[in-house]
């Protein structure tokens, strides 16, 4: 297992980095966004804040002409994002009192202690950390010592080498961290009927489905593309086929 070189530079001290744990744990106990959504596909959540910013995005994206293939990769951006968010709820609501589960903003605040040199990279709202797995939650410990249980990953993407991918960079934060994430585990959470096939045999990994298939999240999030631009349209703004056909969101990069 490769650690990247600049990742080996400044890195803070265990306390230090169990610090910043049990204080963005602190925060996100004391957070209470998760506490207001709206019901959302099959027994699923999700922020009215959220919806009211992915369709700001999509309104403002459509507002210029794009090229095919620059709308069907703002799509699958953005339904890498909302889905992201759905996971999240959905998880955070089923953690005991004594675990929390960070947020995908803390996770990355977090991960940025860790590898405080390394520049963020930024694709649409996912923002990561160059060279570096960032993953989108950690479920955490409510004792002294704030012991990670959980790396957790909120992913659509069925493309193994990625998947294998976010499990070599699972390895490589308990490889570059042991007492941080000794008792860790990778989790996958994933679209019901969801096979993940070769990264399911590899150590540590565990899954969990979400109540809605993969087609219910496309058909979601089409009709969400659909009923934006229609609405625009009734305002005037145009709209092209290629803003409403149906897209596969399996390649996307969550």
């Amino acid at each position: 297992m490769t650690i990247p070189k600049q990742a080996i530079y400044a890195r803070p001290s265990l306390a230090d980095a169990q610090d910043a744990l049990g204080h963005l744990c602190s925060e996100q106990r004391h957070d209470s966004s998760i506490q207001s959504y709206e019901p959302l596909l099959s027994g699923a959540l999700l922020s009215d804040t959220v919806m009211k910013e992915a369709s700001a995005d999509a309104g403002n994206f459509f507002t210029v002409p794009h090229a095919k293939e620059e709308i069907q990769y703002f799509r699958r951006c953005l339904a890498g994002w909302v889905f992201e968010r759905v996971v999240y709820i959905a998880l955070a609501r089923e953690q005991p009192p004594t675990r929390t589960l960070l947020s995908p903003q803390r996770t990355l605040e977090f991960y940025k202690t860790l590898y405080p040199q390394m520049p963020l990279s930024q694709s649409y709202r996912l923002v990561s950390i160059d060279s570096i797995s960032v993953p989108d939650g950690l479920i955490v410990s409510d004792d002294a010592e704030a012991r990670i249980l959980a790396v957790t990953e909120y992913t659509l993407n069925r493309n193994e080498r990625n998947l294998l991918g976010k499990h070599t960079g699972f390895s490589v934060s308990r490889e570059a961290y042991p007492k941080i994430f000794a008792d860790s585990r990778l989790l996958f959470a994933v679209p019901k009927g969801t096979n993940l096939r070769t990264v399911s045999r590899r150590s540590r990994v565990t899954r969990k489905e979400m109540p809605f298939g993969r087609g219910e999240f496309e058909d979601f999030m089409h009709n969400f593309i659909y009923r934006d631009r229609v609405n625009r349209q009734t305002s005037g703004a145009s709209i092209l086929p290629e803003q409403i056909e149906h897209v596969s969101y399996s390649s996307t990069r969550k």
